[in-house]
């Protein structure tokens, strides 16, 4: 009887010691699930854990990015940093590029652009547009001048969680651009009644656009941008030269239109303005990332 008492207590202590040894461990995911689990593995971009109670050696592994927090048994959570996160996904990604604008091919124009990342949720973008060679935009207004200067925000409108699990470019996506630009044109206008004569006006403007729009960035390197966008914009200067006092129709031509780089549109009696523009350019680091 005692021999069987003591193998009762023997059982009974290595069962209670098992049971401390496999405690349960929590993960809690960031929509504030908890799992009950034995952990079996924490790697950089996984989780492998058991389920706790399981009667099967069934091995589930999770994503860490869809991670808040592990707790072990006994032990000081393990809190899931956004920061770590972002630079174990994105570490190697290019967040400086160049962009040319191809849409003032159109309208004669040309821009060029520097953006940098500042994080998979958000980048600084400025621009500089020219306009140049005069093209004829509507049937006697011609844009023969201008410049413009610009400063952006784009805001991801997919969050870095979702990038990173579709293992996106830290610069890619769809965005919201909010972009304050000035613009200096000069339009000329072919009078009907006098040939040769080209009253020109020259206006400056300072604006406000809304774009929306969608980068793609390939092998790490190449960059396509395009968007459009509306805005308003206010008139800081007009001036209008007159070359023929003959002529009956020169006056300040309210239709006036000035074209930016091909990409911004304002009229000079308009305080609406609009943008599209097609950008392709070249992503690169400042400073190689460590490995």
């Amino acid at each position: 009887m005692k021999n069987f008492k003591f193998i009762y207590l023997f059982i009974t202590v290595f069962l209670l010691g098992s049971l401390s040894i496999h405690a349960q461990d929590y993960i809690t995911l960031k929509d504030d699930t908890k799992i009950k689990c034995t952990i079996t593995e924490v790697g950089e971009d996984q989780v492998k854990y058991k389920p706790w109670g399981s009667a099967t050696e069934r091995i589930i592994a999770i994503d860490r990015s869809i991670i808040r927090k592990i707790k072990y048994e006994g032990g000081d959570p393990d809190i899931q940093n956004k920061d770590a996160i972002e630079t174990n996904y994105f570490w190697d990604d290019t967040r400086h590029n160049i962009k040319l604008g191809f849409t003032g091919i159109i309208a004669n124009g040309l821009s060029l652009s520097y953006e940098k990342a500042i994080d998979p949720r958000s980048s600084v973008e400025y621009c500089i547009r020219f306009q140049n060679i005069g093209v004829s935009t509507r049937e006697n207004i011609e844009t023969t001048g201008g410049f413009g200067l610009s400063a952006a925000y784009k805001l991801q409108l997919s969050n870095s969680t979702r990038k990173a699990a579709k293992q996106s470019h830290i610069l890619s996506g769809w965005y919201v651009k909010p972009e304050l630009f000035f613009m200096n044109v000069t339009s000329r206008y072919r009078s009907t009644y006098a040939v040769g004569t080209y009253p020109t006006i020259n206006f400056s403007k300072l604006g406000l656009m809304l774009n929306l729009g969608k980068q793609i960035v390939l092998n790490n390197r190449f960059v396509i941008d395009f968007f459009g966008g509306i805005g308003i914009a206010l008139q800081l200067s007009k001036s209008t030269i007159v070359n023929n006092s003959l002529c009956p129709d020169c006056r300040d031509y309210e239709e006036a239109t000035g074209y930016v780089g091909g990409e911004i549109v304002s009229s000079l009696g308009n305080v609406l303005s609009s943008s599209f523009g097609i950008r392709l350019g070249y992503a690169f680091h400042a400073k190689k990332p460590k490995k």
